[in-house]
């Protein structure tokens, strides 16, 4: 391995966010590839309704691949953001997996619609990638509030129908079929479910307990104590305990106190 090299998987680990950082990486490099001269890359990588089935991987390519760069720029900052923190909280390999699968999710749904509908779409774009994770974000982090540009607060649950609409617009009226708009939600819904309730139900079904929820705790007068049977009877059997040097404490100093007077 050259220096260059371990300098590189130095970053990626150290950064927290490696996953992040690769989906924007790929994004960065099929855009430069793709603006000096490798248009190929928009053949293999775009996902379009009516080539699908002769390009199957683009359900899933899509996401990678920016032909904008507004599109790539802001894309990728708000990944940062976004997907950065689903990482540091579900972990790098979850959080590549439910970027593909919520992705192939949306292009699935607008593929159906555009069978429905009689008529075709595409999917490109980190922006429109990123729909569905800011969908899973808000879900996570109801309560929280952002500052839109650094200037407009705007509540996490705004902030995911403000993503929808985008992506809405862009799979739907920006390509002349508003109701094709709809389908690509698909994915958002998937997101939803996923960080609101499906994470726990699949930690569930794997036999792991989720990370975010510790031992059931009861607040009593003497403080909070675990609600586990056994964690209730080993701190009774330690309260007996106590109790009964206390007792045996009392009896010693009593004891020396009535010795005292016959000593003298």
């Amino acid at each position: 391995m050259t220096n260059f090299q371990r300098q590189v998987n130095r970053y990626f680990h150290s950064s927290g966010n490696p996953a992040t950082i690769a989906i924007i990486a790929i994004n960065a490099l099929a855009f430069l590839i793709f603006a000096f001269g490798g248009s190929f890359l928009a053949h293999a990588m775009v996902f379009d309704t009516a080539a699908v089935l002769h390009r199957p991987w683009t359900l899933v390519t899509w996401p990678l691949f920016s032909t904008d760069p507004i599109n790539l720029l802001f894309g990728a900052l708000w990944a940062i953001w976004c997907l950065g923190s689903l990482e540091r909280s579900w972990g790098s390999v979850t959080l590549i997996w439910f970027y593909l699968i919520v992705n192939l999710i949306a292009a699935a749904g607008m593929f159906a619609g555009a069978i429905l509908l009689g008529t075709t779409g595409v999917l490109l774009g980190i922006m429109a990638g990123i729909a569905a994770p800011t969908v899973a974000w808000a879900a996570v982090n109801k309560r929280e509030t952002i500052l839109m540009m650094g200037i407009a607060p705007i509540a996490a649950p705004w902030l995911a129908i403000i993503t929808m609409v985008f992506l809405w617009y862009w799979a739907g009226p920006a390509q002349g079929s508003p109701f094709l708009g709809f389908f690509p939600l698909a994915g958002c819904a998937a997101a939803y479910w996923y960080a609101d309730k499906g994470r726990f139900v699949i930690r569930g079904w794997t036999g792991r307990r989720p990370q975010s929820h510790g031992k059931l705790r009861m607040t009593t007068l003497e403080g909070e104590e675990s609600l586990h049977p056994k964690s209730l009877s080993a701190k009774l059997k330690a309260r007996q305990e106590q109790r009964k040097l206390e007792d045996l404490w009392k009896r010693s100093t009593s004891n020396d106190k009535d010795d005292g007077p016959s000593r003298r």
